[in-house]
């Protein structure tokens, strides 16, 4: 699944491409059905992204409004929520355009600081994230369904 020289194309995900964006979740360890991802390309309708080569999905992003830990001052803070990379893709590119999806979309909506969490453990996530401008803010323990971690915080200027 290279992609040399092929373009990457980012659009809004729609509840179609559910199941291959089910397929890139489940490859890196999200239990997500394609039924899980259909509601979540509704719920977050707007912020809920595909990258494509060839329209072969190879990606997605998600971007959402809420809470945020204190670390990030912000007055409008958009958070990257979700960014998953077809395995085989790591290191082509895809992310990166993912990336630039989400600012344009932090910018079109008016958001001044977009954050994000990572693993402490998650090096190349840190390194790739520091490359495009991101620095650390803090730490916060994040919960999701009956457990919680800490996860390094980091966040740029949507600018």
């Amino acid at each position: 699944m290279g992609c040399s020289t092929r373009v990457v194309t980012v659009r809004p995900a729609t509840p179609e491409d559910a199941a291959p964006l089910a397929t890139i979740a489940r490859l890196l360890g999200l239990q997500a059905t394609a039924a899980d991802i259909a509601a979540d390309v509704f719920r977050y309708e707007g912020g809920f992204y595909a990258a494509e080569i060839d329209k072969q999905i190879t990606g997605f992003l998600v971007v959402r409004n809420g809470e945020c830990p204190p670390c990030v001052i912000a007055r409008s803070p958009l958070q990257l929520w979700r960014i998953y990379i077809h395995p085989d893709l790591h290191g082509s590119g895809v992310a990166s355009r993912l990336l630039s999806a989400a600012m344009e979309h932090a910018r079109a909506n008016n958001h001044d600081t977009i954050w994000l969490g990572t693993g402490k453990d998650n090096a190349r996530a840190a390194s790739f994230y520091r490359k495009a401008g991101f620095e650390i803010a803090g730490v916060a323990q994040v919960f999701h369904g009956s457990g919680s971690h800490k996860d390094v915080i980091m966040t740029r200027p949507a600018i």
